[in-house]
């Protein structure tokens, strides 16, 4: 799933998303009545539970996955990670992995033979390696031209957290959302006048 310009999940859509996989019917139809009475308000809300879920236990999980690969080139990507709710006229969600981080797609799906930026390989070599001067050339370009010849690996950070941690994601989504949605519904509600302009007692 693409999310940005760099690789990551996108969840858009009020409902499905959460629900799906989800055994709890009687949680599921709590919702469904609370969604329906707050009508429009009850999509910003959900995209906020996504967010805070997202943040709370998928970003942990990516940085962490990222961090102990050793493999790639870790800078950019690891701080680009996070979330960010997406709100729209009629679409709600969360967008998560390594936000507007060009490269990070050929970390997760590999990459075909391509000509690499040798001045990022170099730093690599030269952070990751130890190694310095014509050492740090020579090693940069042989790994340049292994890229070139046969592409490069996939280390997915993303999509294996993904699978492994979204029923626990969609679980805590469903508590945060009834939560806020028992909490809006409490809000007082302010009556639209009548004709006579008294206003009208609920």
């Amino acid at each position: 799933m693409a999310a940005g310009s760099g690789f990551g999940g996108s969840l858009t859509g009020l409902f499905p998303a959460v629900i799906a996989g989800l055994k709890d019917r009687m949680l599921e139809r709590a919702m469904r009545k609370r969604m329906l009475r707050l009508g429009a308000a009850a999509g910003p809300i959900l995209a906020h539970a996504m967010y805070t879920s997202s943040m709370k236990t998928l970003i942990p999980w990516i940085q962490a996955r990222v961090k102990a690969n050793r493999s790639v080139f870790r800078g950019q990507l690891h701080q680009r990670i996070t979330a960010k709710a997406v709100i729209k006229s009629k679409e709600y969600g969360v967008d998560f992995g390594a936000l507007g981080v060009k490269y990070s797609l050929n970390v997760e799906k590999g990459a075909p033979p391509h000509k690499p930026d040798y001045k990022k390989l170099l730093q690599y070599v030269r952070k990751k390696m130890g190694l310095k001067g014509e050492d740090a050339k020579r090693v940069a370009i042989k790994i340049g031209e292994t890229i070139e010849k046969s592409g490069s690996k996939p280390y997915p950070f993303v999509m294996p957290v993904w699978e492994g941690g979204k029923k626990q994601w969609r679980r805590d989504v469903i508590q945060r959302a009834n939560i806020a949605f028992k909490i809006e519904l409490a809000k007082p509600r302010i009556s639209a006048p009548s004709m006579s302009g008294t206003p009208v007692v609920p």
